[in-house]
């Protein structure tokens, strides 16, 4: 509930009719059924999990200094018309609704138990290396759009900050498009940044979370984006992030 107000800034009202239509929209998400069901299938878009990462390369991976999740998603890298050859946008749209409900369930509650503290936000790195203006196509605003506005409508104010690296001088149009669907408090928590980017990444996530190709350490074995399977304290048997490293 606290999420809720927070995302309507205190208004008592506005926090209410979000909460009813969010529990509205947990009663049949995305590709039908309630938002339990997202847990107990597997919702990957395509059956080939490389497919998914070559044309949409994103994933958890790793903690920051303070033990929460790190996103990243390579958005130079997008190729949607290319995805949706191999999937619906039903299909992922459910994917993306499953991994924020892998966030809510899962993820923050092994990051809260891993740091000893509350840890209920993620930070978020959007590499735009490769960015070319095709990312402002009618078909990737739709679709970023809908990502957006489910996880901003369903899943309030788990945004800590976001990292927008290696954006060049083009991306001035692209986040002239992109920040219509945010809201003022959710644009106040993003940072674009050129190639001159470590320092600024580097004040919140330690190399250890980052993998090379961002500067950082780390260099898993098949790499290191693996959508909701990268590496980190909700993993059983996954090697140890160290927030202070």
């Amino acid at each position: 509930l606290l999420r809720f107000l927070r995302a309507r800034q205190g208004d008592v009202e506005r926090a209410a009719a979000m909460l009813r239509a969010n529990l509205a929209w947990r009663q049949s998400v995305p590709g039908g059924g309630p938002a339990s069901d997202l847990l107990r299938e597997d919702c990957s878009p395509t059956a080939d999990a490389a497919l998914l990462q070559r044309y949409y390369p994103h994933g958890y991976h790793g903690v920051d200094r303070c033990g929460r999740p790190v996103y990243i998603e390579r958005i130079g890298l997008v190729d949607m018309e290319n995805l949706l050859q191999h999937t619906t946008e039903t299909r992922l749209l459910r994917y993306f609704a499953a991994s924020y409900e892998n966030l809510m369930q899962v993820k923050l509650p092994a990051c809260t138990r891993a740091a000893g503290h509350p840890v209920f936000q993620t930070v978020a790195i959007l590499d735009a290396s490769g960015l070319s203006l095709k990312i402002a196509s009618k078909l990737n605003r739709r679709m970023f759009s809908e990502i957006t506005s489910l996880s901003s409508n369903n899943f309030p104010e788990t945004l800590y900050r976001v990292y927008i690296t290696n954006a060049p001088w083009s991306f001035a149009a692209v986040w002239k498009v992109a920040k219509a669907s945010l809201d003022e408090a959710t644009q106040r928590k993003i940072q674009v940044l050129g190639g001159d980017y470590i320092e600024a990444v580097s004040e919140l996530i330690p190399p250890a979370s980052l993998p090379q190709f961002l500067g950082g350490d780390c260099k898993c074995p098949g790499g290191c984006l693996k959508g909701n399977n990268g590496l980190g304290p909700w993993l059983e048997g996954g090697r140890p992030f160290h927030r202070d490293s």
